[in-house]
C-alpha cells in the first residue's frame, strides 16, 4: 500500500509504502534510496540461537560463537544474543571482545543480570591480568 504526503510548512510532497505490504522495501522511489536497516529475521535468529545453545553445552565453542554471530547479524535488537556470544567469547578467553558484547547487551537491556555477572567476570579477569603483568614487572622477571 502506497500513502502520499505532503508536508504543509516546505510544501515537500512523496510517497512512502508500508512496511509488510507489496511496494515495500521501506520507500518508494519517488522519496529516492534511503540507507534503512532490514527487518530483523526473528525466527530464523532465534533458530540460530538455540543451535548455538546445543553447541556451548557440548562444549564446542567456536561454531556455538558462529551461531550465535549469525542470531546477532539476524537481529541486533535481542540482548540474549549479546549475551550468549559474551559467554561463549569467555568460554573461548576473549575477555575484551566479551566484554564488548555485554556492554551492547546492557545498552539493549540495562538490567540483564547474567550479562551483569559476566561483565564482572570479563572486567575481573582483566583486573587480575594487568596485576599479574605488573607484578611480574614490578619482580624484574622482564628486562
Amino acid at each position: 500500500i502506497q500513502r502520499t504526503f505532503e508536508t504543509k510548512d516546505a510544501g515537500i510532497r512523496g510517497s512512502y509504502a508500508i512496511p509488510g505490504y507489496i511496494g515495500h522495501p521501506y520507500a518508494s522511489k519517488e522519496i529516492g534510496d534511503m540507507d534503512c536497516d532490514p527487518v530483523p529475521d526473528v525466527e530464523l535468529a532465534k533458530q540460530k540461537k538455540d543451535e548455538g545453545n546445543s553447541f556451548y553445552k557440548d562444549g564446542e565453542y567456536d561454531t556455538a560463537l558462529a551461531l550465535y554471530t549469525e542470531a546477532i547479524q539476524l537481529d541486533p535488537s535481542c540482548a540474549a544474543y549479546y549475551g550468549n556470544r559474551a559467554a561463549t567469547l569467555i568460554m573461548l578467553e576473549k575477555y575484551q571482545q566479551a566484554l564488548e558484547d555485554c556492554r551492547q547487551a546492557l545498552r539493549i537491556e540495562p538490567e540483564f543480570v547474567k550479562v551483569v555477572q559476566r561483565k564482572r567476570t570479563c572486567l575481573g579477569v582483566g583486573v587480575a591480568s594487568r596485576s599479574f603483568c605488573a607484578c611480574v614487572i614490578d619482580l624484574g622477571a622482564f628486562p
